[in-house]
């Protein structure tokens, strides 16, 4: 069995609903990911396995037709991306480390001109892993929205949808979304949010009002607790905001909110690093840095699709290999992170990785039962398709 195997096994279970060519194209261009270490097209063409039996007689380039392969792949408009961001939602909501019913989802918005990245993850042990993910042009060209904050809230709305409403999702972002829309947008759904605004940015409470930087807040100064605060002056919203400052920290952080408890507050901010944790993965283990050469918008939200569905892959390897018998076959300076050993145990492919498979993939299996779809009835009257004749024989 070789990685390119476990990758299948995997796309087939997270994106049950794809038609067969599009879950093995989905698999062999992760796998090309994984083994090239780049996002250009004609590199990762090259790792496509050539046609048994090719159209022509004579083919003028066997790379052409390969990237033809991979291009109408990743551009293809019919690829049911909601469908399997709901089934890594499902898993996400398995491996989390939030107690009870409590749920911490991490936005954020990364560049790499002329394009924009919207993810939004879940915290996992120092890292975050993607459940919803969009790629578009920074001047938004050829987008449905005249806005970038509009087709933000359109992505992120299916995510909180998917989340079971006993479920207390929370939204933490930077100060790139602290926006009286956004506010709104969070209480219309009827989810909690944690931002982080501007020191600049003016609040009304009878115990201060007037802009947050000229509070007098001192580093290692108590926190202070705004609660039912006014925030913006022009157009007030309702808000608790937090204004704490670190000893330590170059600049303090307010903190605007619908949770009620200061200390879980602070506690879900600090886990937002966790993201940039995850894309540091992305640019340096995976060494995806200044390797994205496409000019067509729709093969970089291809890409993206890809590249969170290998760092799923990896990373429940990963999590599943927490024993100090993997860490032992990994070179690293002291103890390394899930990923990092995932990377290198699925490089070297071992004995020892090939018994760590099995329950890994019997695990996601189970988790994700419940949603896979029903057979249609017309496929009922045969044997095959008929799980309960199949077990009683």
């Amino acid at each position: 069995m070789t990685v390119y195997h476990m990758l299948h096994a995997f796309c087939k279970e997270v994106a049950v609903t794809w038609r067969k060519t599009q879950t093995t194209n989905l698999a062999l261009a992760a796998h090309a990911v994984f083994q090239r270490k780049t996002l250009t097209l004609s590199h990762l063409a090259q790792h496509f396995p050539c046609p048994d039996q090719p159209k022509v007689a004579q083919p003028q380039h066997p790379l052409w037709h390969r990237l033809k392969r991979l291009r109408r792949f990743l551009s293809n408009p019919r690829l049911k991306t909601p469908d399997l961001s709901r089934r890594l939602t499902r898993l996400a909501l398995c491996v989390s480390d939030e107690p009870g019913l409590r749920l911490t989802v991490l936005v954020d918005l990364t560049y790499l001109d002329p394009y924009a990245f919207l993810v939004a993850s879940i915290p996992k042990a120092g890292r975050a892993l993607p459940v919803a993910w969009y790629a578009f042009r920074r001047n938004l060209r050829g987008e449905s929205f005249d806005s970038q904050n509009r087709l933000i809230e359109a992505i992120l709305e299916p995510l909180l949808a998917d989340i079971p409403a006993k479920v207390q999702a929370i939204l933490c972002a930077d100060r790139e979304f602290a926006r009286v829309s956004f506010f709104r947008f969070a209480r219309r759904l009827q989810r909690h949010f944690v931002v982080r605004i501007d020191a600049e940015s003016w609040i009304i409470h009878p115990e201060y009002q007037g802009a947050l930087g000229q509070m007098g807040l001192q580093p290692g100064d108590p926190p202070r607790w705004f609660k039912g605060a006014l925030y913006c002056k022009e157009d007030p919203e309702p808000i608790n905001l937090l204004a704490v400052w670190v000893r330590g920290y170059r600049e303090p952080w307010f903190l605007a909110t619908t949770l009620g408890d200061r200390r879980i507050v602070y506690r879900i901010y600090k886990q937002r690093m966790k993201i940039e944790h995850g894309f540091r993965d992305w640019k340096h283990h995976l060494r995806l840095k200044g390797t994205l050469r496409a000019q067509n918008v729709s093969f970089v939200k291809g890409l993206l699709t890809v590249l969170a569905v290998l760092y799923w892959f990896v990373s429940l390897f990963g999590l599943r290999c927490t024993d100090r018998t993997y860490w032992s076959r990994v070179a690293c300076w002291g103890q390394p992170g899930f990923f990092k050993v995932a990377l290198d145990l699925l490089t070297t492919m071992d004995a020892l990785t090939l018994l760590a498979w099995p329950s890994i993939h019997t695990w996601v299996c189970d988790r994700l039962e419940s949603l896979r779809p029903l057979i249609p009835r017309y496929l009922l009257r045969y044997r095959r398709h008929r799980p309960c004749l199949q077990q009683s024989g």
